[in-house]
């Protein structure tokens, strides 16, 4: 923004006015002042008289008999302290604080004195934040809006403004905390200083030192104590309190507690209710303030918390006894406290799990100025209204206490908001049960809140309903088992419907009571509606199960009645239950055309109607219109070849109506995905006319242009099905053929690799010719796309598969277009395209065509000739790769001998031995008889064994068990006596070994135990490396094998004692994690292996070192690649194994680790972005010890000498930080900002000084 700088006339004429005896002439002056600070002025160059006699008027205006003047003055203090010199701003505060001390109205200046700290520049505060400030917002306090630290303030700036405040403020302050003997005199005064106190701990706190923060707690803690203080001053001083705990060191916190505690040992002998109460609010002020660092403490302190409302010292209390007022209080003070200790410190509160719920349900009965005459309890709780009378005025105030009279009513609301905080933070412990009526929260406590529906005070009963409304919420979580690891979902379903019943009878009388108010009667309706939502859609799940679980015969006989029902829910207007009736529907239809059962046309007829209504209906929601849309195609699919299993008309009026919305932008994704569906299963029998078929395909071939992707993967998976069948490709004329293939022919480049492979998919089937239907003849495009996609490389996916199976399809269905494509190989491609594709493609377009008497201008010898004679080794090679190929596929058709091969080893590049050796073993795979004994020959002699064992890895992957059985033990041992001889094969022979396990592995698991336990380092470094191999393309049969050994095996290698081998064992458990998570499902992971992972991932200062290089000095890590193993493998465990994670250990080291190096913190912010999703309730409880990590990385700088490569480093972590904070803060972030007030403040933060890359990363949406 461009500053201006004010004209010295201007400064003179401000003064001027100021000065006037016309207010009016004083209050414009001091707009026009605030109008030019908002306006960037720069007042720097103005002299520092003019500055000094400007800040003197403004500050005497704080004493100006206008109060307008007053309020305006205070505005200018905060901008104007950013434009005076350094050496102005510690006399500044100076005397607003005298005036604090000595104006007979201390507000002014005590609150011009806050305006001035807010706008101060202050330091970068550290992990430590001002968090508990917001805490207090949130219970209701106010304070003046935080304005940010400047960007542009200088370190000069800032040092005067920390300097101003230790030197001047704090001494101040002390004095200002400290009332005189007449304190009542004062009151005002106090409360202003308390605020000054808050204000300048927030903005401030990380600079204190800690016998500064030891004196003002000290002060605080005698206005918290003294008798004649008020409550709301005391209740400020406690907040104050709070926020210097987050600055104490650990020695002040714990001697703070330490008293806190002896107070409390001393209150028990002397009970004072206003100490007591005094003593609790400072408890749930720290436990919401700094939890991390109160929650260790709470084991002594919670105790006698819990004293209070344990109920013992109502044990004699009689019916018409005068009610305690004062420990009505400390009861719910009390009670809120043990609601912030549940909240905010829900690990340590498990032990206290009991205590809270006894403390809860006991006063939420609590009600010892009112009788029920159904009530059997001492102190006056209420029970069941009983099945008759009529209740109109139950819910009339009594008339005869006052809120003076009666503070019961506060202490219920705390208990029902107590239980409402335990059944959303415990919720998995309470609610599931194996008992039959399910867990404590539906034995205990589900029945008392029902009983208590009919609470008299307003404000308890819609607690009470809030209550209920969370356990039913939190009960769909824990049967959908989003709340807990595992979860007993019969339980928890049968406990909800069993009390329906009761449920539904309270809520029936709220409802018609005339004199209940209508905020009750909309929380009853809300809580009614989650019931009715929960139970059906619970009922529909339970339908599915059975009908999936079940055979026909045994639901035959409630068939009428289940599809009756089943059909009403489809119709539903609350979109949940009908999608979810949806889903019951499609178990129905798969029940009843089950294959040899009879045709249930009345009811498969039922649930079409069903059904094609909701797809009929444009009011339909368009998630349950999708989901219509899909069943309704697999009805169609299941009833195919079942003539009279629907209505007449019905299956063209279904096929008609996918023909239209696929042409309908909203609907185009589900109807392809449909038709998809129909494809797959339509025969004659179903009468699909050539018309809708070409229309369809013509449709679906349109879309392939559209950008939308999904919707092209769709539309290419519906024209595959549509192809692939027998029935539908008839359909298909040339003209149709051939405009498929001009829409796919552009598909034909790489980039999305899904959409490319269903692409070469579907040319493949036009130009098939099968059955006595000609394909069409390869076009020059499709030539060229060939090409193109041979010169890249593709890997060994479904791609290159598809694409050498089109390639096949030429040669074999068309004459001249073979040909042509081979020329174009030969021609367009050749040595310029990826060797290892363009072999394949070369020698499976030659195989296929029919090799030498197929018309081709090459030939087998021509490439033995171009291998023997041809000096240029891109040549050579190519030639070679052609000749192993053509090996693989011709098997023992194939004539070159293995000499052919062998002489090229020698070469005087790397290129072409490499190349001589891979040919080498595919064509030994296609024929092992001839090439296997000559190749381990040439091994046992020792040459060449490199070269030789890539020859060995290409024949084991290319062979069958039984053709390498004869050699299998040979080339075990050969094979591991070559990677102890030689370092450079070790990696190749640890595949050949892993794969031949595969091919035996009852023979060789037992022989790779042994291996593990050698003593030789190699030799156990190479077994864990193959039986990483092994978890990859196994089918079940060797699962089976593996799943006896596997945790074991890994277990002891993950024990080694060399460094590298833990790592080797670190990458092989994460194979298993990512390929075979299923083997390591149970005890087995989270006792035995992921303890060894967890210690892996800690930094290890014994392998830490300093090298000298030169004049400098560089930290070196020995352990830093068997950590970041370690990360690699907690990541793929959250992928795979989440269920089976314990999440308190996981989540401390996913914390640590965001601090680590960069790869590590690389993969640490993944986790946590999936941890945010996974885990929200785990992720809450730990925001704040995340926000400290995270400050922490982004507040580290750079070194004077990076180079650009670490500077670049620096600022992709930084990067990846701030996402992961968006991504954090998106996902519950904004739910948890009640408790989480270190994440909150860190936000804040982030937003201010990181804006961009927040903007960036999406977090204007979090």
């Amino acid at each position: 923004m461009t500053t201006t700088v004010p004209p010295a006339y201007a400064v003179q004429s401000l003064l001027e006015k100021m000065a006037s005896s016309d207010c009016d002439f004083r209050f414009m002056a001091l707009n026009d002042l605030l109008g030019m600070l908002a306006q960037n002025t720069n007042f720097s160059q103005a002299d520092l008289g003019s500055m000094s006699k400007l800040t003197d008027a403004v500050v005497r205006a704080l004493d100006d008999a206008n109060g307008e003047v007053q309020n305006l003055a205070v505005k200018c203090l905060g901008p104007l302290v950013l434009r005076i010199k350094e050496n102005q701003i510690g006399p500044l505060i100076d005397r607003l604080a005298v005036l604090s001390m000595t104006s007979p109205d201390p507000s002014i200046p005590s609150t011009a004195l806050r305006t001035i700290i807010t706008n101060l520049p202050r330091p970068h505060t550290s992990h430590h934040t001002t968090s508990a400030f917001n805490a207090a917002l949130q219970r209701g306090q106010t304070a003046s809006t935080a304005t940010p630290a400047r960007p542009e303030a200088s370190q000069q700036a800032i040092q005067a403004a920390v300097v101003a405040v230790q030197k001047t403020l704090i001494p101040k302050l002390l004095a200002l905390l400290r009332p005189d003997e007449d304190v009542r005199k004062h009151m005002g005064a106090i409360l202003d200083s308390i605020a000054l106190l808050i204000e300048t701990v927030r903005c401030f706190g990380t600079i204190m030192t800690g016998a500064e923060v030891e004196r003002l707690q000290v002060a605080v803690m005698n206005l918290v104590q003294n008798e004649r203080i008020s409550g709301v001053i005391k209740k400020r001083a406690v907040i104050g309190l709070s926020l210097l705990c987050i600055y104490a060191p650990d020695e002040l916190l714990s001697s703070l507690i330490n008293h806190i505690i002896e107070s409390f040992h001393a209150e028990s002998k002397n009970t004072k209710p206003s100490r007591l109460r005094l003593l609790i609010s400072v408890t749930d002020s720290l436990a919401r303030g700094i939890p991390d660092r109160f929650g260790p403490h709470l084991k002594t302190i919670c105790p006698f918390v819990l004293s209070v409302v344990d109920g013992k010292d109502l044990e004699d209390r009689e019916l018409g006894d005068e009610p305690d007022l004062e420990m009505d209080e400390v009861r719910e003070t009390a009670l809120v406290a043990l609601d912030s200790f549940q909240s905010c410190c829900t690990k340590e509160m498990k032990p206290f799990l009991n205590d809270l719920i006894n403390a809860s349900t006991l006063f939420l009965k609590y009600d010892p100025n009112y009788a029920d005459p159904g009530d059997d309890e001492e102190m006056g709780g209420t029970g069941d209204e009983g099945d008759g009378g009529s209740d109109e005025g139950a819910f009339e105030d009594d008339g005869a206490f006052s809120d003076e009279d009666d503070m019961s009513w506060k202490v219920r609301r705390c208990a029902a908001k107590l239980l409402s905080t335990v059944l959303s933070t415990r919720a998995g412990d309470l609610i599931r049960g194996s008992k039959e009526r399910g867990g404590v929260a539906y034995r205990r406590l589900a029945p008392l809140l029902v009983e208590r529906f009919h609470e008299r005070e307003e404000n308890v009963r819609l607690e009470i309903l809030a209550t209920f409304t969370v356990l039913v919420r939190k009960t769909g979580e824990v049967a959908d088992g989003s709340a807990t690891k595992a979860t007993d979902t019969q339980g928890v379903r049968a406990s909800l419907r069993q009390l329906v019943p009761r449920l539904s009878k309270s809520l029936g009388k709220l409802l018609n009571n005339k004199s209940v108010t209508l905020p009750t009667k909309q929380a009853s309706v809300v809580l009614l509606n989650a019931v009715v939502s929960s139970v059906r859609i619970e009922v529909l799940r339970l339908f599915s199960k059975i009908f999936e679980n079940h055979s026909l015969e045994t639901v035959n006989a409630y068939l009428k009645a289940a599809v009756s029902a089943i059909c009403a829910a489809v119709n539903e207007n609350a979109y949940k239950v009908s999608f979810e009736a949806l889903g019951t529907v499609a178990s129905v239809i798969k029940l009843l055309t089950t294959p040899g059962a009879p045709v249930h046309a009345k009811f498969l007829g039922q649930l079409y109607e069903a059904i094609i209504k909701k797809v009929d209906n444009a009011d339909t929601a368009f998630e349950v219109r999708e989901k219509a849309v899909i069943t309704l195609s697999f009805l169609l699919n299941r009833t195919s070849g079942k003539p009279g299993a629907l209505p007449p008309g019905a299956r063209r009026h279904a096929l008609d109506g996918f023909l239209d919305r696929l042409k309908n932008e909203t609907t185009r994704f589900s109807s392809a995905h449909a038709i998809d569906i129909v494809a797959k299963t339509a025969v004659r029998e179903d009468q699909i006319s050539r018309a809708w078929t070409q229309a369809v395909v013509a449709e679906l071939g349109g879309q392939l242009r559209k950008s939308n992707r999904a919707l092209k993967a769709a539309s290419l998976d519906a024209l595959k099905s549509i192809a692939s069948n027998d029935i539908l490709r008839e359909h298909l004329d040339a003209v149709s053929k051939w405009e498929l293939v001009a829409m796919l022919t552009p598909m034909l480049v790489v980039g999305d690799m899904q959409l490319l492979g269903l692409s070469i998919a579907m040319l493949r089937l036009m130009i098939l010719s099968e059955g006595g239907h000609p394909g069409i003849s390869v076009t020059s495009g499709v030539i060229s796309g060939i090409c193109s996609l041979v010169k890249s490389p593709l890997g060994s996916g479904v791609v290159l598969e598809n694409l050498l199976a089109l390639i096949a399809t030429i040669g074999e269905s068309d004459a001249k277009g073979k040909r042509a494509l081979m020329n174009a190989f030969l021609k367009n491609v050749g040595v310029t395209g990826d060797t290892n594709v363009v072999a394949k493609a070369i020698a499976q377009l030659l195989v296929s065509g029919g090799g030498d008497r197929g018309g081709f201008i090459v030939g087998v010898k021509d490439f033995v000739t171009e291998v023997e004679s041809v000096r240029d080794d891109d040549r050579k090679c190519l030639a070679l790769m052609v000749l192993g190929e053509i090996g693989l596929r011709m098997r023992k058709a194939f004539t070159v001998p293995p000499e052919t091969f062998l002489s090229q080893l020698n070469g005087n590049t790397d290129n072409v031995p490499i190349a001589a050796a891979a040919a080498l073993g595919l064509a030994g795979a296609g024929n092992v008889d001839k090439f296997v004994p000559v190749i381990m020959r040439r091994l046992q002699g020792g040459n060449d064994s490199y070269l030789l064992v890539h020859s060995l890895k290409e024949i084991i992957t290319h062979s069958s068990a039984d053709a390498l059985q004869p050699y299998t033990s040979h080339m075990w041992d050969t094979l591991l006596s070559t990677a102890v001889t030689n370092d450079d094969s070790k990696a190749v022979a640890a595949e050949c070994v892993g794969r031949l396990i595969i091919l035996d592995p009852y023979t060789f698991l037992p022989e790779l135990q042994k291996h593990l336990k050698s003593q030789e380092s190699v030799v156990r470094g190479l077994a864990m490396s193959a039986l990483r191999f092994t978890f990859m393309d196994t089918d079940t049969t060797y699962d089976e094998c593996l799943r006896v050994v596997v945790v074991a095996f890994l277990e002891t290698m993950l024990q080694d004692w060399e460094l590298d081998n833990r790592r080797l064992a670190l990458t092989a458990l994460t194979s298993a994690a990512t390929n075979k998570s299923h083997l390591l499902a149970g005890a087995g992971l989270e006792k035995l292996l992921l303890p060894h992972v967890y210690a892996e991932s800690i930094i290890k200062p014994e392998l830490v070192r300093e090298i000298q290089m030169g004049p400098f000095r560089h930290r070196v890590d020995d352990g830093l690649e068997v950590r970041k193993s370690a990360y690699e493998t907690l990541y793929s465990l959250l992928e795979t194994s989440f269920s089976s994670i314990d999440l308190d250990t996981y989540f401390q080291r996913v914390i640590a680790g965001i601090g680590d190096e960069h790869d590590i913190r690389a993969l640490a912010n993944l986790m946590l972005a999936k941890l945010a999703v996974l885990a929200k309730d785990e992720t809450a409880k730990r925001l704040d010890a995340i926000a400290d990590v995270m400050k922490k990385v982004l507040g580290e700088k750079p070194k004077e000498n990076a180079v650009k490569q670490e500077l670049e480093k620096h600022s992709e972590g930084v990067r990846g930080v701030v996402v992961t904070a968006v991504v954090v803060q998106r996902e519950i972030g904004g739910a948890a900002r009640l408790r989480a007030y270190r994440w909150r403040a860190f936000w804040d933060w982030l937003q201010q000084g990181f804006r961009d890359l927040v903007l960036e990363a999406g977090g204007a949406d979090a």
